[in-house]
Formats: C-alpha cells, sequence, structure tokens
C-alpha cells in the first residue's frame, strides 16, 4: 500500500497540528498509566475493605498456627478487617499453597509461608501443583525458629569438636534420627555432615517427638530440631545442646556456640515463617500488606509470645525476604542434590 495518500493530507498542516498528532499516541499511553497508577493507589488506600484469609499449612496449635491467630487481634484494630486463618494441612504443605498460588491476587488470600513450602519443595518434588519460584509475591518474613544440634547424654561427646572426631573414628555407625524424610530435621544434619566431611546413619522419624524418645532410649544419638521440641529432655540431662544452626546464638541457650564458633562452617539451616502472597498482587496492596504485620510484629505483646516459643523475631521487607528465599532455595537445592535424597 502507497504512503503518499497518507502524506497528502498532512501537506499544508500547521507544524504544530502535525506535532500533537504525532504524540497524540505517546499520550495517549502516558494517560492511562497515570490512570492506572491512580487506580492502583486508590485500591490500595481502600483496602482492606472486607475480610483477609491467612491460609496456614499446618494443624491448630502448630507455632504458625499460634503465630497467625496472635496477629488477628492487632491486625483488626489496625487495619479495621478480621484476619481469618484457614487451616489447609495436608501434602507436607503443598496442599495450602496450591490454593493460595490459583486465588484471585487482590490481597484478599494470603499464604502463611515455611521452607519447607517454598524454598525446599523444588528441590524434592520433580512435579509440583505450583512453581514457589513464580506463584508468589513475598509479603514479610515474620520470624525464624533457631534448630540446634542435640546428643543423646548417653553419646561420649561434650561438642562438636568431638563428635566429628568420633565420627570420622566410627564413619557410618553413629544413628542421626530427623523428624522426616526431607525436612529440615533431615536436610539440616545432612548439611552439616557435608560441611565437616563425615557420615551418619539417617533414620527418619515421624516428628521430632518419636526421635527424641528414641535418642532417650539410647535407639538413636543425635537430632537437629527446635529448643522447644527438646526442652523436656534437655532439663531432664537426657539430651545435650551442641551447637546452634544459625548465624548467632539463641537467647535461650546463650551457653551454646553456633556450628561456626564450634569449628563447622557453612551450617546455616533457618526455619522461618513469612507472609506471601499470590503472584499480580499489585505493589501498593503488598506494601499496604507489609506495613501491617510488621507493625504487628513491633507489638510487645507479640515478641513475648515468640520469645516464649524461641522464635526470633525477622521483618523483614518484600525485598530482603525475596533474598533470603533465593539463598535459601539454592542452599537446600545443593544439599539435596549433593546427598542424592530422594522421597519414596
Amino acid at each position: 500500500m502507497s504512503v503518499r495518500p497518507w502524506r497528502s493530507r498532512l501537506q499544508g498542516q500547521s507544524p504544530n497540528l502535525l506535532r500533537v498528532r504525532a504524540a497524540t499516541p505517546i499520550c495517549a499511553v502516558a494517560a492511562l498509566a497515570i490512570a492506572l497508577l491512580g487506580s492502583a493507589v486508590a485500591c490500595a488506600q481502600g483496602f482492606p475493605s472486607r475480610p483477609v484469609r491467612l491460609v496456614v499449612p499446618v494443624a491448630a496449635g502448630g507455632l504458625r498456627d499460634v503465630i497467625a491467630r496472635a496477629m488477628g487481634p492487632e491486625f483488626h484494630r489496625s487495619a479495621g478487617q478480621t484476619l481469618v486463618v484457614d487451616n489447609r494441612t495436608g501434602g507436607g504443605g503443598l496442599i495450602a499453597g496450591e490454593i493460595v498460588a490459583n486465588a484471585t491476587p487482590d490481597g484478599y488470600t494470603l499464604f502463611m509461608a515455611s521452607g519447607a513450602e517454598i524454598s525446599i519443595a523444588p528441590a524434592l518434588h520433580p512435579k509440583l501443583p505450583y512453581d514457589p519460584r513464580t506463584a508468589f509475591v513475598p509479603v514479610t518474613r515474620l520470624i525464624d525458629t533457631p534448630m540446634l544440634l542435640f546428643s543423646a547424654a548417653a553419646l561420649p561427646v561434650q561438642s562438636v569438636k568431638e563428635l566429628v572426631a568420633l565420627a570420622r573414628e566410627k564413619p557410618g555407625a553413629i544413628v542421626f534420627a530427623s523428624s522426616g524424610p526431607g525436612s529440615v530435621s533431615h536436610l539440616a544434619q545432612e548439611l552439616f555432615a557435608q560441611r565437616a566431611g563425615i557420615t551418619f546413619i539417617h533414620v527418619p522419624y515421624r516428628g521430632a517427638a518419636l526421635a527424641l524418645a528414641d535418642i532417650a532410649a539410647g535407639r538413636a544419638s543425635l537430632l537437629v530440631t527446635t529448643v522447644t521440641s527438646a526442652k523436656p529432655l534437655l532439663d531432664a540431662g537426657r539430651v545435650r545442646a551442641l551447637a546452634v544452626a544459625a548465624d548467632k546464638r539463641t537467647a535461650s541457650l546463650p551457653e551454646v556456640p553456633t556450628f561456626e564458633e564450634a569449628g563447622v562452617k557453612g551450617v546455616d539451616a533457618p526455619v522461618w515463617a513469612g507472609i506471601m502472597a499470590p503472584k499480580g498482587t499489585p505493589a501498593t496492596i503488598v506494601s499496604r500488606l507489609d506495613g501491617e504485620f510488621r507493625q504487628i510484629l513491633a507489638n510487645a505483646e507479640f515478641k513475648r509470645l515468640t520469645t516464649a516459643r524461641d522464635a526470633q523475631i525477622a521483618a523483614d521487607g518484600p525485598a530482603a525476604f525475596a533474598r533470603m528465599i533465593r539463598e535459601d532455595m539454592q542452599r537446600w537445592a545443593r544439599v539435596v542434590s549433593t546427598a542424592k535424597v530422594k522421597l519414596q
């Protein structure tokens, strides 16, 4: 098609008119962008206008459930709406994750996520109902719960250094329990073994309580778990705390060194919990939610609640939370690949 007729129609037009006509598409795009931005801001200003659903992948009474329910009254006071806790168990948290991944991205359906569903799942499951790397938007990391290495009191070691020496003397002879295959407890043990260059016999249990019972009975020697889980046996002198799998000591057992302080670097096994929203949730709403939840984290009563459960408040915003998740994914992908961890 010839363009000459089009050009001929413009001949004789004033330069100003030509400039206006040429700029019209750009102006239209700019006007649309401004309109959309204004709409997003208006949406955030009116948010939330109805109850917000928080999907929690653990049963009532679990730590994440306790934290979620404790946030409810504060959320209602600050945001003016109810925070509805929806417990969806099963599938190792994947059922809850799928619900949120498929929800409308409007800020009214949120995920009380942890490393199990986000950081570890991609390394363990070849097929997932959602892609943790792309299905969610990080809002706020709420808490970290430190994991510690506990040994049976009968095991003849008083430190990580002595344990490593014993493991090298008797390779593959020490039974290392875990709270389940593919759990942070299991993978932290694998990480320790890889970093120290030693081997153990891994025996998975259905939860930390059963593993600790066998350690107390002498059928297993080691377990990585939380202080809360091990405290009754720790107080009774049936188990010994050897090291903290984090970058700093825990307030409840300040005398216990970190793995790095004990001579083994790189054994960091964070157990985190945070709020995530479906992909596509407007940035303005994510920012509003981040502000609401971080305000709750600053509340003195909430701090007392978390401290009593040996949890540390993180209060990371979206950018820092996203960065932590990327590092967490890389860590566990390496551990799973090196140890050739498979779920049957």
